[in-house]
């Protein structure tokens, strides 16, 4: 058709100049560049507006030209290329750039920093977090030089940022209308104003002015307004009660801990299936040194079961020193947990000398179950000792390796800590063996927390605690949390006790927490 034909000529005439230099063998990068700009522009043209103002209008238009312009400023390094090759090299130079467009910005409003705002002028300036430690900022200590030292050097000093942020303050307040802000809690922590805020008090009331004068509360009033609610709905607690054949029938004797101060812990773990993920690229940290002390002193008695001779302290520091290298972890970190080690190994070969003149044998890790009759069936508890200590006189000792705090003795006694005591009820019965070995049943002498590089820690060490009545009531009462259970009626509540709560769990943002416990009379922190 006619105007097909004319579109076509149209088409012929704008790549004329593009396609003779396709024709050549080489031809500058410049040159090529130009052409092709040229024809873009003769397309993008209509009617109304000219090919440049409709191809370079908008975000993305605007760093296309900018681009561009900086590649023809070094189009001469290029040299002559091949014309076929040309679409490829453009192609590459304009992937390096990245538009970034402007969302969720206003016209009329501009978030700034302090050298931003130096350079600006408002009708309206706020000045927001006018707390101690953020403005100004907390002058941070210098590990590698001191203030005297840095003005030796001819270094700025910390006191030159805070007037530089005084002077920006000073700046702000030229303004026509001035807000200045700040939090009162920061985290659920209460914060401090800043040092600059109270000099500003201090000249008001200098003025005979009050405070209070300045202050504003119009928007203050609209932000409380706006989480006002006609009608407040109280969330109560959760408390589900999963039927009995759902419920768990078998726990290691750390889970036991958290089924008795925080059961809906074990709803999401053992009923629901979850779990939470690790961080990616995770960082070791005190429970990877915590684990690699654990097998270099497991390595350590099963070589040294019983009395130490002259090679022991050898044989323990290479162990150790093997657990730490084989540890994914960088080089600082190993140097640091070679001085936490070296303190531990010094204290636990003293220790040791002392401790097993009364010991015959040494079990390390050992695994161990004991069953309790429930209302709804057995209930299984598993538990792995770290240490089973058989004494010269028949009887056995259980010990746990801490590298952190030791949980409180009358914790233990009291119930709220039934790790030790589980594990005796375990070996008392037999229930322990290793490596197919089972260890008979013995009476139980002692419960020991070996907290490394500190103290042996002995439960029931004074004398009105009653090892065996330790025993004997820890059995009592998983007999009674078994049974509480085993009704469909008991529910697994989130921090039924909140005066003895575990201080983490990974469950508490499914429980929601943090939505009604308001509404159960606790304090701001739970308890």
């Amino acid at each position: 058709t006619p105007k097909s034909d004319a579109f076509n000529a149209t088409l012929r005439t704008a790549f004329e100049n593009l396609k003779a230099l396709y024709e050549k063998d080489e031809v500058s990068l410049e040159i090529l560049i130009k052409a092709h700009i040229e024809l873009a522009e003769n397309l993008a043209q209509d009617d109304v507006s000219s090919g440049a103002q409709n191809l370079w209008r908008h975000e993305d238009g605007r760093t296309c030209a900018a681009a561009i312009a900086t590649i023809l400023e070094k189009a001469d390094v290029a040299g002559n290329i091949s014309p076929h090759e040309y679409s490829a090299v453009f192609l590459t130079l304009l992937s390096i750039q990245s538009i970034r467009k402007p969302y969720g910005s206003h016209p009329r409003l501009k978030i700034l920093g302090l050298i931003e705002a130096r350079f600006c002028s408002f009708d309206v300036m706020i000045a927001g977090s006018l707390n101690e430690g953020l403005w100004p900022k907390k002058d941070e200590v210098d590990p590698f030089m001191s203030r005297a030292m840095k003005e030796a050097f001819g270094l700025p000093a910390s006191q030159k940022q805070d007037a530089q942020t005084a002077d920006d303050l000073c700046g702000l307040l030229n303004a026509k209308e001035v807000y200045l802000t700040r939090s009162l809690r920061t985290e659920g922590e209460p914060t401090n104003k800043s040092k600059y805020w109270l000099r500003l008090e201090t000249v008001v009331k200098a003025l005979g002015a009050d405070i209070k004068d300045v202050g504003d509360t119009f928007y203050l009033n609209l932000a409380q307004k706006i989480d006002q609610t006609e009608h407040r709905i109280l969330i109560d607690p959760v408390a589900p009660t999963p039927p009995v054949s759902a419920r768990p029938r078998e726990f290691s004797v750390s889970h036991f801990k958290k089924w008795m101060q925080n059961p809906y812990d074990i709803y999401a773990e053992k009923i629901l299936g979850l779990k939470p993920l690790e961080a990616l690229d995770e960082e070791p940290d005190a429970r990877a040194f915590g684990n690699l002390m654990h097998r270099a002193l497991e390595r350590f008695c099963e070589v040294y079961c019983a009395q130490l001779d002259e090679n022991a302290e050898k044989v323990l520091r290479k162990f150790v020193r093997e657990e730490i290298e084989a540890e994914q972890a960088d080089f600082s970190k190993k140097v640091f947990w070679s001085g936490l080690a070296e303190k531990m190994m010094t204290w636990l070969l003293k220790e040791a000398q002392i401790y097993r003149t009364d010991i015959q044998h040494i079990t390390t890790e050992a695994w161990g179950r004991m069953v309790f009759k429930g209302l709804k069936g057995d209930v299984v508890l598993k538990a792995r000792a770290d240490r089973v200590d058989e004494t010269v006189d028949g009887f056995y000792q259980i010990g746990d390796y801490k590298t952190g705090a030791c949980p409180q003795n009358s914790d233990v006694v009291r119930g709220f800590e039934p790790q030790l005591p589980l594990e005796g009820l375990i070996a008392a019965t037999g229930g322990f063996e290793k490596d197919g070995r089972k260890l008979p049943p013995k009476p139980i002498k002692g419960l020991f927390y070996f907290a490394l590089g500190d103290k042996v820690e002995r439960v029931g060490e004074n004398k009105t605690t009653d090892l065996q009545s330790v025993l004997e009531q820890t059995k009592e009462h998983v007999q009674k949390m078994i049974d509480a259970f085993d009704d469909e009626k008991t529910p697994y509540l989130y921090n039924p006790n909140p005066n003895n709560t575990n201080d983490y769990s990974d469950y508490e943002h499914l429980a929601r927490f943090k939505e009604w416990k308001g509404s159960t009379g606790s304090d701001d922190n739970g308890k």
